[in-house]
């Protein structure tokens, strides 16, 4: 099993933020492996690109997309190279869509039947707020992230965005992050211990400008995970300069850039 999907790495995260988001899919929906993907008609400037479907908060396992012969339309498959006997709620399962420059809310899927076959069918609509692609250099350490993004309506198939993935080492770029709305939390992987840092807190992000790009170092990291992890309970250790200041390597150095 592949490192990024170890759940201890989001222990508390995991409680906070995922379980209410998928509390709502229901218990005995048919499962399947096919998608379908439908956008409004206001997204005719997006129809040459190429959607990516996140479903369930699971970031780094995508759905494989093609163009269907309908307009706005694509269907393909969901699939866990780990674990290929998972399926997905057919009704239900929350996702959403990375649209290079734009992404869409989260909405659950509705069950349908196309050719004999039974398909989670995502029907979205553009939203006009443009996203930022923010990419994170960590030294030494693994890192992982979660993307929250809150629903923009109450309808019925609007959901709460929570999304993440882990197991990262090096340079890994977060795409499409809905800035400032989107919050994005970034968790430095110690031993015995997951810190965790909201990225907004940095005016990189929270005032986002392409090519802008911020260099934190050992101390600059320790003071920006109690800063914005205090009262929040994402790690039990992570309240004060000391504690942190331990669990990090000297020569931690962070990069965030957003293009």
């Amino acid at each position: 099993m592949r490192k990024h999907r170890n759940r201890r790495l989001l222990p508390c995260l995991w409680k906070i933020i995922f379980l209410p988001i998928f509390a709502a899919a229901p218990a005995l929906s048919q499962p399947t492996n096919a998608v379908r993907v439908k956008l409004s008609d206001q997204c005719r400037d997006l129809e040459k690109k190429h959607p990516v479907l996140v479903v369930n908060g699971k970031e780094r396992i995508p759905a494989r997309l093609k163009k269907t012969d309908s307009p706005f339309e694509w269907s393909g498959e969901w699939q866990d190279p780990d674990d290929v006997k998972q399926q997905l709620p057919s009704d239900g399962s929350c996702g959403s869509l990375r649209l290079q420059g734009m992404r869409t809310d989260c909405q659950r899927s509705s069950k349908k039947k196309q050719d004999d076959r039974i398909e989670a069918v995502f029907e979205f609509e553009c939203d006009g707020n443009p996203t930022w692609d923010v990419t994170i250099h960590a030294e030494p350490f693994r890192f992982s992230y979660v993307r929250f993004l809150k629903r923009s309506r109450r309808k019925p198939r609007y959901c709460d965005c929570g999304e993440e993935a882990s197991g990262y080492q090096g340079t890994q770029t977060i795409f499409d992050v809905r800035a400032p709305m989107e919050v994005v939390h970034l968790g430095l992987e110690c031993p015995h211990d997951v810190l965790w840092m909201r990225l907004n807190e940095l005016a990189v992000i929270g005032n986002p400008k392409k090519g802008s790009a911020i260099t934190l170092d050992h101390a600059q990291v320790a003071q920006a995970i109690v800063r914005s992890t205090r009262g929040e309970g994402f790690s039990d250790n992570a309240y004060t300069t000391a504690n942190v200041t331990a669990k990090i390597k000297p020569e931690t150095k962070l990069t965030v850039r957003v293009n």
